[in-house]
């Protein structure tokens, strides 16, 4: 009797943990999303006590086709995404008792409250929207500058990602600003907070005369990132400075914007597109002072990348950056390009605080190492069992 009692229970399937990294870029252009994904999933696998399995688009649809046809390889994963899960739970003999999502956005929310209503296991999803995203169709035509047709499309999506967040049981908000995105007050009730990081942090600054590049900017180049801004800055300049643009928004886009808004001579401006992480991270190291004036941020990843190479921050003086970085940064209006020139050349012009403002960079980085934040995460997740 009792051999047949343990025959029947090596029958019942495991219990697993499904992490879902919703990638649909190539590996040199990825978001802040993905960055992210590809460094926080393998340290939460890490930790799991459980079985894990680690699913990406590109185990259902080939990457050439993903990368071909963006937008139809999002919604054939709508119906693809549980039947993957649920064929290969069944083939493998597992049970998911998690499935957690590198995304908040409806893409992901979709198919997990499928999962979640198959198999009755838990929903967690990383949100990487603000606030301000809320506002619909003014958001995406003042702030992404979006036409009235693109505009009217993410508005409705918007809604329905709205309405499906009732389906999350673990929202996962980045930054305490971040985390007004969810509504109503039942939802915002489950939600932990997390955040952004980076894989590791330097010791200490290089040099001040050892970086060649003044300023960085890192990131996509969008209206609400507000490049134009900087750009407009650095014609101030009476002396030669070097701008260093890392970005994966495409060359003519970037090359036009400068055109636009950079007349000085003075400025050399050295462009990067698609830098490797292992490239980004060296060239980070080599630069002074990073500007990130951006109107609308939830946890910017980039930035926290350049704090943890140990450059001096500019950054915009919102709630966004304030609850991170306290008093370790520099905050400008970031619709003043004379107050953003004036922060830069103030900096650049006392080498003894642009090192301590550095060195303040890298005591905040400290604090958000991707092993520790999973820790973190993990926890918090374990908790709403």
């Amino acid at each position: 009797m009792d051999n047949r009692k343990n025959k029947n229970k090596s029958k019942e399937p495991v219990t697993a943990e499904i992490y879902y990294w919703s990638k649909f870029d190539e590996d040199n252009k990825l978001s802040g999303g993905d960055i992210r994904a590809m460094y926080m999933i393998p340290e939460l696998v890490k930790i799991s006590p459980n079985r894990t399995v680690v699913v990406r688009p590109d185990d259902i649809l080939p990457n050439r086709f993903i990368f071909k046809h963006r937008i139809l390889s999002k919604m054939l994963l709508l119906s693809l995404l549980p039947l993957y899960v649920y064929k290969k739970s069944h083939s493998e003999h597992y049970k998911p008792a998690l499935f957690y999502c590198s995304t908040c956005y409806l893409r992901d929310i979709f198919p997990a409250a499928i999962i979640k209503i198959l198999f009755r296991c838990r929903i967690a999803c990383v949100s990487h929207d603000t606030p301000k995203q809320r506002e619909g169709y003014k958001f995406y035509r003042n702030s992404e500058r979006l036409s009235i047709l693109k505009s009217s499309i993410s508005t409705v999506i918007g809604k329905l990602q709205e309405i499906m967040l009732v389906f999350i049981d673990i929202p996962i908000g980045l930054s305490e600003f971040g985390m007004d995105f969810f509504q109503p007050s039942y939802v915002r009730s489950r939600a932990i907070l997390s955040a952004n990081g980076i894989p590791s942090v330097i010791d200490k600054p290089l040099r001040i005369e050892d970086k060649p590049y003044d300023i960085v900017y890192v990131g996509r180049v969008v209206t609400r990132k507000n490049l134009a801004t900087l750009l407009k800055a650095l014609n101030l300049a009476q002396t030669g400075l070097t701008l260093l643009l890392i970005t994966n928004t495409d060359e003519d886009s970037v090359n036009s914007l400068i055109k636009q808004n950079l007349s000085n001579s003075l400025i050399n401006v050295v462009l990067k597109f698609n830098a490797s992480e292992k490239e980004k991270f060296q060239l980070l190291q080599f630069s002074k002072i990073a500007v990130n004036i951006s109107y609308d941020e939830n946890f910017s990843i980039s930035t926290m990348e350049c704090a943890s190479q140990g450059t001096a921050l500019v950054l915009t003086d919102q709630r966004f950056f304030r609850n991170i970085y306290g008093e370790c940064a520099v905050y400008v209006n970031p619709n003043d390009f004379r107050e953003v020139y004036k922060a830069i050349f103030d900096l650049l012009n006392n080498p003894d605080r642009l090192y301590r403002m550095s060195e303040l960079s890298l005591s905040v980085a400290r604090n958000y190492v991707y092993s520790n934040l999973a820790a973190r995460e993990y926890n918090g997740i374990s908790r709403h069992s």
